[in-house]
């Protein structure tokens, strides 16, 4: 609300300074000492009163399209990710699970384990099954999980930043009054992601999986 305020204060300055310098053209065309007649003045009041709101009309309905541009390419980062980040953790089960096959010498067996993050992988190299910690693919898998949640949080946090600063500018003065004639709708905050790390990617194969 205070945003609204400060914007509608702005452009009533403008404007008064629009009109006031507007009024310098017909003031030049009349002799001295008479004054701009009131229709002339009420023309120039209503004329400079559509371009004020006009030019930051049309300004700020472009930043908002803008911001509304870029959260399909941020999607995609996210979502892209996100695959990354579950086949990469679906690596990571069934590298526990063939640990845990050999170790009961039950090949073939069910999946037991399901790995929900970086933080969890590390967690059970290191303490349930610190003989993984020899396996440098191992390692290497673990650093990447690692590395692609810290960019999958960074591009969540970009995409969001995105759709608040959209949802913010359509519900500014004065976009905010043709918001549904344009058929600006609101975002709801998502997520998504990239494929990166793609050179560096472990194979089942170095896996042994």
């Amino acid at each position: 609300m205070k945003g609204i305020f400060k914007k509608v204060v702005l452009l009533i300055i403008i404007w008064v300074v629009l009109w006031c310098a507007s009024l310098l053209i017909p003031a030049a065309f009349i002799p001295d000492e008479a004054e701009v007649p009131k229709v002339v003045s009420g023309i120039c009041l209503i004329v400079t009163l559509l371009i004020t709101l006009g030019s930051a009309l049309a300004i700020d309905y472009n930043r908002a399209q803008k911001f509304k541009a870029g959260i399909p390419g941020f999607k995609k980062d996210v979502e892209a990710l996100e695959e990354r980040r579950e086949h990469q953790l679906e690596q990571a089960s069934k590298v526990i699970d063939k640990f845990l096959a050999h170790e009961k010498d039950v090949q073939g067996a069910a999946s037991a384990s399901h790995v929900e993050s970086a933080a969890e992988f590390r967690v059970k190299v290191h303490e349930e099954y610190p003989e993984l910690l020899s396996n440098q693919a191992v390692a290497t898998l673990m650093s990447q999980i690692e590395k692609v949640e810290a960019e999958l949080v960074r591009k969540k946090e970009q995409l969001n930043t995105c759709i608040s600063d959209y949802n913010a500018s359509i519900h500014s003065f004065p976009v905010v009054m043709v918001r549904k004639l344009a058929k600006l709708e609101d975002y709801v905050l998502e997520s998504s992601v990239d494929d990166l790390f793609e050179e560096n990617a472990v194979s089942d194969a170095d896996l042994g999986i």
